[in-house]
């Protein structure tokens, strides 16, 4: 699990590896962050080699999620490079999460298409 607490800590996460980065932003008392925080091996389990998730506390770095533009929790940010492609605010299910970040790692313009699961 790679935590990072800073804007520099985050961008060494992002540049450290070619693959795609997933930034997931979370809280404790967040139920939909901590549904969200137990798919994530599910999803690491799916990832390619270079491919990494990476987590920010909400509560212990609002200022790293506000210079983000997260002001809601729980949101994902694709990052390919050190370049935002995709982001999603909510809960969603490990196959539509699964198939929208292989969807981000495939396209070539930008869509954002994952549902919400209600």
């Amino acid at each position: 699990m790679i935590q990072v607490t800073t804007k520099p800590d985050l961008n060494r996460a992002i540049s450290a590896t070619s693959g795609i980065k997933i930034v997931n932003v979370w809280a404790f008392w967040c139920d939909g962050c901590l549904y969200m925080f137990s798919l994530m091996p599910y999803l690491n389990a799916s990832l390619d080699n270079g491919d990494r998730i990476v987590y920010i506390d909400w509560d212990q770095n609002k200022k790293l999620a506000k210079e983000l533009c997260v002001y809601g929790v729980p949101s994902l940010l694709v990052y390919q490079g050190k370049d935002e492609v995709a982001r999603y605010s909510g809960t969603t299910d490990v196959r539509a999460l699964q198939n929208w970040i292989h969807h981000e790692k495939n396209r070539e313009a930008p869509a954002n298409t994952l549902q919400a699961v209600s």
